[in-house]
Parts: structure tokens; sequence; C-alpha cells
């Protein structure tokens, strides 16, 4: 372990800090570990000296030992081998390792701690083959073949990691290599490298609950998917529902080879699951198979062309063959062929395979809305940092054909419910899941006919394209009509009703030299206010719903905040009539009419102590651009000294006047405001209808 190597952002993980924290320590503290190398063109520490200096600085460690373990595992492949993809390594450790217990190979694998040579590492492989191939279903094949394929670079690894790989401890194995694979996939890309799979997309979270809920809580279910990947989706379902059985193959061995090894890591012996090397498009990997469920995602970017086209007399192409055909549509045939009586299809695909208007995949889409198959499409909502592209994603529930089929639920998880919409209820095996992945119910539906969408001339399935808004529903358009007319006639009213003081506006001003100023250190020298800076962190002003009081709040004007102030309480807080505002520009000055709130960093109060100002017009002049000539560049703004902001010198008699015009100006921009919302309202009438209720 002393040996292992850290980055700085190792040590920053290790400690549970910021980069800018590691790098204060190295240069602040005499005694902090100098550099042994580098790795990848960067600096390296020794992990044994870190730690030292971490105990003796009283400095905590946040990580487990089961993380040190594993950075140590990659450090030693990275030391060992050239290595992009080192979680694939780690998966081949960790697989070599579970697979001894299983097979009770424990004697012969702790030898190879003595002796990782080539020729000890074949023996073992090879009474590990003999094993499993004796098995009623051989269920490490692709980790075998893998072993055999890559034995001298195996063996050069476990010179170097075997070591921290024996001290994990077993149970932390899976969640460990989905760690290892996580990071090495987001260092690399999502489809940078043969780490790409289904959850990597960020979709296996959303589709497995609607398996569960489909699947039912009894009896045994059979589970298919012809384009695994690393095989989360499968793997977590037989978490919720462990009477399953897998059958799964991918056309990638990598690929094939990692998702063995996590079922093997999750469940040893107590799932029956196979994972076949296959391209399914090809070869039928499970000719026999029939699924009560297929859980499936084509891969990004694949085309039948890649390994040639599926052959043209296979069962399975009831609908198109492969050439002008999507993969997901093939795939989707594939997954029908193999589906039970009352079975279930789970596709999740992005969105093109769901509008594109190839003839072949319109006439795919068509057919299969016309049998029935279609029970609904559901947009979700993906992982961007995760995704190889910005397009929505939409899962396919398909199912049995049912010629009486009246309509397909089109769910639209990507745009917030509206609360205008009356949207009746979805059935419970579509709203309980939609309920645990959203929580906060952020989904439009409709159930649109059979006849609408074949009516489509691209028997379009996207549910954007279906699920009409608020602004589209001639009941709502209606009623906001009405309403927005309302409120242009209570602005003109009030404008015109001799109470607006813009009537009276003088059309020129008796020549002045300007009123004298007083900058706000000086009143505050004076005794006429106190200048006060917030201190509460960004961080806990942003990461907790409380009274803080922040830069965004001010933009804004204060929203509705609840007080916290109190006897007892600790800290600044602001009284009632407070002027806040910040010092970078554009600078946001607003009056605090409740008082009780505390400040977070960057914002300064100005509390005016005399009657000689009224706070509304101090927060005006604070926001006057004249108060940006003195400011200094702070990146693309100015950052303005508080204290030399100045304020006319003015009666109150004239403060009223300003305020009472700038009470109009704000009734003026509400009126322009309502009215463009009115003349768009008057639009989607005119295209959508209106229907009083």
């Amino acid at each position: 372990m002393g040996s292992m190597r850290l980055s700085t952002r190792d040590i920053a993980e290790l400690a549970g800090v910021r980069l800018s924290t590691v790098s204060n320590w190295k240069n602040r503290s005499d005694t902090f570990p100098k550099p042994v190398g580098k790795r990848d063109g960067v600096a390296v520490f020794d992990y044994g000296e870190i730690v030292a200096w971490m105990r003796t600085n009283n400095k905590k460690m946040v990580v487990g030992k089961g993380q040190v373990l594993l950075w140590a595992v990659k450090d030693g492949i990275r030391t060992a081998v050239a290595s992009d993809d080192y979680a694939v390594d780690v998966a081949m450790l960790f697989g070599l390792r579970k697979a001894a217990t299983i097979y009770d190979l424990e004697s012969l694998w702790k030898g190879l701690a003595a002796d990782a040579s080539e020729e000890h590492l074949a023996e073992y492989v090879g009474r590990l083959r003999e094993q499993d191939e004796a098995e009623p279903v051989p269920r490490l094949l692709n980790l075998v073949r893998e072993a055999r394929r890559h034995m001298p670079r195996i063996a050069k690894i476990m010179e170097r990691a075997l070591s921290p790989v024996m001290e994990i401890d077993e149970k932390d194995l899976p969640d460990l290599l989905d760690e290892a694979i996580g990071r090495n996939s987001r260092e690399r890309g999502p489809i940078e490298s043969d780490l790409a799979g289904f959850s990597d997309l960020g979709l296996a979270d959303a589709v497995v609950p609607f398996a569960l809920e489909l699947a039912g809580s009894d009896g045994h279910v059979d589970v298919y998917d012809p384009a695994c990947g690393l095989e989360l989706t499968g793997l977590d379902f037989a978490r919720g529902h462990p009477d399953t059985s897998l059958f799964l193959s991918d056309i990638n061995p990598t690929a094939a080879m990692l998702a063995e090894v996590r079922l093997l890591l999750a469940h040893g012996n107590g799932i029956d699951a196979r994972v076949r090397t296959v391209d399914s498009l090809a070869e039928d990997g499970y000719p026999d198979v029939r699924a009560d469920l297929v859980l499936l995602q084509p891969p990004y970017g694949f085309r039948p062309g890649d390994t040639g086209d599926a052959p043209t007399n296979d069962p399975r192409w009831t609908y198109a063959q492969s050439t002008g055909t999507s993969p997901a549509l093939m795939f989707l045939q594939d997954a029908i062929h193999h589906l039970k009586p009352d079975g279930v299809i789970l596709m999740a695909c992005f969105g093109r395979e769901s509008f594109a208007v190839n003839h072949n995949e319109g006439k795919v889409r068509r057919q299969l809305v016309a049998e029935g198959r279609v029970k609904a499409m559901v947009t979700l909502r993906s992982d961007r940092r995760r995704s190889p592209t910005s397009a929505p994603s939409d899962m396919w529930v398909v199912g049995d054909p049912d010629p009486d089929l009246a309509s397909v639920y089109m769910v639209d998880g990507r745009n917030p419910a509206d609360d205008r919409v009356d949207m009746g209820k979805l059935p419970g095996w579509l709203s309980r899941p939609l309920e645990r992945i959203w929580k906060d119910g952020s989904y439009r539906w409709s159930d649109v006919p059979v006849r609408d969408i074949l009516a489509d001339d691209a028997a379009t399935l996207t549910p954007s394209h279906w699920i009409r808004s608020a602004d589209e529903d001639p009941r709502i358009i209606a009623g906001e009509m009405a309403s927005r007319a309302s409120a242009i006639h209570d602005i003109m009213a009030s404008l015109g009703s001799g109470r607006s003081i813009l009537q009276s506006v003088p059309s020129g001003t008796p020549d002045s030299e300007g009123a004298g100023t007083i900058s706000v250190g000086e009143l505050v020298a004076q005794g006429g206010a106190e200048l006060h800076r917030g201190t509460e962190p960004l961080e806990h002003a942003y990461g907790q719903p409380d009274d803080i009081v922040t830069r965004d709040d001010l933009r804004k004007g204060i929203p509705s905040i609840e007080p916290n102030g109190g006897p007892g309480e600790e800290g600044f807080h602001t009284r009632a009539g407070d002027v806040l505002f910040t010092d970078i520009s554009p600078v946001y000055a607003v009056v605090d009419e409740r008082g009780g709130h505390r400040i977070s960093r960057g914002i300064c109060v100005l509390t005016l102590t005399g009657d000689e100002w009224d706070p509304r017009f101090a927060a005006a002049c604070l926001r006057a651009k004249w108060n940006l000539r003195n400011g200094r560049p702070m990146g693309p703004a100015l950052k303005v000294p508080p204290s030399s902001m100045e304020l006319p010198l003015v009666d109150r008699g004239t403060q009223d006047r300003y305020l009472a015009i700038l009470s109009a100006s704000d009734e003026v921009r509400r009126l322009d405001e309502t009215v463009s919302s009115y003349l768009e309202t008057l639009g989607n009438a005119i295209r959508f209808g209106a229907k009083n209720n």
C-alpha cells in the first residue's frame, strides 16, 4: 500500500475537500510530501506519505478502505500496462477472484499471490474452465475466453495489482466495480470506449421501475435482452425480483464479459443468468427462448450493415428486412419474436426511431400501431452528461396484438406538467412507476386515439407531437383571454383616472446645477446609516431552503423567504426597511420590507437611521448607472466599492415625486407585458379556438 500513487485529485477525494484546498496545503506547508513522479503528465504522490501527513496535521479521510484499495488496484494496472479502459482489467481481476469462491478454487487463487506467473495463471484459468463447463449452464464463458485471450497482459497486471485485490472484502466487490466503471466512463466519455451501455446513458433508472411494476411481485420471470451492454438493467431488475432467469447477449465481447462479471459479483451462483457474445441481428442467440419481459436499448450509432445485413429468411423479420430499416426497429422485431403471450417489451432508444419519415420505418410503426401492439410511449429524462447526443430518449411499451386497442398513452417526462390542464388519470401500471421516478409529478400525458396516429403520414410516436399543452386547450385559452383583458382594463383605468402622475409629468425642467451628493461611506461616518456585509457561505445559501438571501434573490426582488431571526439566534439579521444591494454590476438593490433575514456573502446591507431618506429612493439610486463610474474590472463585470456609492442630497418631497413616477413606470411595464401575453393568447385562439365553459 505504501507504493500507491495519488494525484492531487485523488488526494482531494481522499480528504473530501476541493482541489484548491489541496493546492493550499501544498503551497503553505513545508512538510507536505514531494511528488514521487508523474502519471499522464500529472504529478503523483506516495499514498503512505500523504496519509501520514494528513494524520499529523489533523486532516480527516472520508474515503473508506475499499475505495483506497480500489485506487491501489487501478494504480497497479496503470503501472503495469498502458490502459485507458482500466475498469475492464478491474472487472477481470474481480471476476477471477469471485470465481475462486464459487468453484472452490481458493487454494489455487491464493497461490497466485506468491507467484502470478503466466504459467500459474493458465493453470488457474484452465481449472476454472473445466469447473464452469461441467455446470448444466456454463456462466463464465466470456470471462474464461477473455482471460485466455489476454493471459500475458493479466499476468503482468497481477504482479502489480493482485495484492490489494486480495485485501478487498468480497462483499464490496460489486460496488467497487460499479465505481470503477462509472469513473472510467466519465473520464473517457459515454461512447469513447467499450464501457458505453444501457445505464451509462442514464436510462436504466427510469426503465427498471416500469419493469418491476409490470412483472408484479409473484412468479418466475424470464428476461431477454439482445443488446445487454454492461447489463445494469437486468441486474437491477433481478435485485428487485430475485425469481428471474436472464437471457442476455451482446456483440461486444468485452461488454459481454463485463455483464457476466457484474452478475457474478452481485448474485454469485444464486441467479439463473447466461450471457452470449453474438450479433443478435445476424444470428439468433436464443432461438428457443420466449420471455415474459424484454429489456432493450439498441446500441447507439449501430447499423445492421456494420456486421452484415440480417438474413432475409429469418423468421424474426415479420415487419421489415434490415435494408432501409433502423436497427432499433430490427431489434424490436427480434424482441417481438422472443415474447411470450401476455409478455411486455420495454425498449428505450433515442427519439429518432419514434418519428423518422423513412418509408420502411413509418410502415413498421404504422403496422405495430394498427395491430394494437404499442401500448405507451414515454419520453425519458436522460442524463446529458453521459449521453452521446442531446436528443431525447423514448421508451416503447409493446405487447401482444390487440385490434380493439383504442388509444396509445403518450407521456412526456422532459417537461413539467401544467396545472392548468385537467390530465385525468393514468392506469396504475404507468402512474405508479412514474410517481417513483419523477416524484415532483413533472410529466405531461395524453391518451391519443389510434385512428389519429394512423392518420399521420409518418405514424409519428413522439409524445410531444401529440400532447396538447395548456396553450392549445380552447377552454384554457378562453379563460386566459378574459383574465388578461380584465387586467389590461384595470391598468388602463388606473393610468387614465387622474391618479397617475404620468398625466402631469413636466415637459421640461428648470435650469439647475444638480443636487449635491453624499457617499455611503460619508453617510455612515456621519451616523446617518450603518453598513453591513453578508457573511453566510454561498454553499450554505444555495444548498438549503432557509432564510438566507442571495444575489439571485435580489435579482428577483426578494421572494417570500420566511424570516428566521429571533432571540438567541446567532449572526446578523436584517431589519424591516433595510436596503440590500450587490457591489458587482449589474447592481441589484431592493428594500427588505419584513426583515429577519440572514445575508450571503457578496451582499451589502444599508440601514438608514434617520428620516431624511426613503429606503426605496436609496435603493433606486444605488442601482443608478452613475454608481458604476468608480467600478473596477472583475472579469466581464465591474466591482463597485460600496462606500464610494453616492446618494443625491434632496428633500423628501423630491424623493416622493421620483418614487411616484417610478411606480407609474412599473404600471406601464406591467401593461406592456400583459398586452404581449394577451396577443400571444389571441394568436392561440385564432389557431386552436376558444371555448367558454
